[in-house]
């Protein structure tokens, strides 16, 4: 038993040293990611390692976020853009390389920072729709690579829809409503907190996924599944899988492939 955990916790550093250094040095194709990512599943379900956690009680919070990730305040303020724009109920951001962080705030504002020119995001708002790129993106492009994206919405505030889509990097949203929203990432963590919905989908290849949800989680139409990773409902262990008919029509469905699921 104290080999497997051993072996747990080898993994599980194995696995975030992997995400820690994809979002910070390198942006990965969508025809390269897989490969990596049976690679990853592969070492894991082989002789190598043993990582069952079906039969083991105690949970390992690893979702834990850093907020000094997205402190814009300390930044030089030469490396970042800053602009108050107009109210929009549809949001639709796509990055390469990038994390996303949105939160209240006491205006429609946007803050921006990178590292390389080819990384700038851009946006365009037009029937209040806010979209999100980076257009001027190119793989090739050697030395640190690093985006932030951080949006403020006021106190109140109901998106019809959102989209969000990183190749690699982390999202973090807090501090609005939205009707029906799809979050993913291809290598990095999702972490909500303090957001209703109506329909929601959060899904990460290699990341971890935590939310908090507003209501209790009676109220929702749960789908989680994760092909190596724990599931955790309000702290307790639920295995690979889990499932769950809600008394409303709000519905929630998160999945990763390598990365844990919290729900609370």
């Amino acid at each position: 038993m104290k080999r497997n955990i051993y072996l747990i916790i080898l993994t599980g550093i194995t696995v975030i040293c992997i995400i820690a250094g994809a979002v910070r040095h390198i942006a990965v194709h969508k025809k390269d990611f897989s490969s990596i990512k049976s690679s990853i599943k592969e070492g894991i379900r082989s002789g190598d390692f043993e990582f069952d956690l079906d039969d083991y009680d105690d949970y390992d919070n690893d979702n834990s976020w850093d907020d000094s990730d997205f402190d814009f305040d300390t930044a030089d303020s030469k490396s970042f853009d800053s602009e108050v724009i107009g109210e929009f109920t549809e949001l639709n951001v796509r990055l390469k390389v990038g994390a996303l962080k949105i939160e209240r705030g006491n205006k429609w504002e946007i803050k921006s920072r990178y590292s390389q020119k080819n990384l700038k995001p851009v946006y365009s708002l037009k029937n209040k729709k806010l979209s999100i790129s980076q257009p001027h993106y190119k793989n090739n492009v050697l030395g640190n690579k690093e985006c932030r994206v951080m949006i403020t919405v006021p106190f109140g505030v109901e998106f019809d829809k959102l989209a969000a889509n990183i190749d690699v990097g982390a999202i973090d949203l807090s501090g609005f409503d939205v009707k029906i929203g799809s979050v993913e990432t291809n290598v990095g963590a999702i972490a909500i907190s303090n957001v209703g919905f109506k329909d929601l989908n959060l899904e990460s290849d290699v990341g971890a996924v935590s939310i908090d949800l507003i209501e209790p989680i009676e109220k929702y139409d749960v789908n989680l599944s994760s092909d190596l990773g724990a599931i955790a409902i309000n702290g307790r262990n639920a295995k690979r899988r889990y499932n769950h008919k809600g008394d409303s029509n709000k519905r929630l469905r998160i999945r990763t492939d390598v990365g844990a699921i919290e729900v609370n």
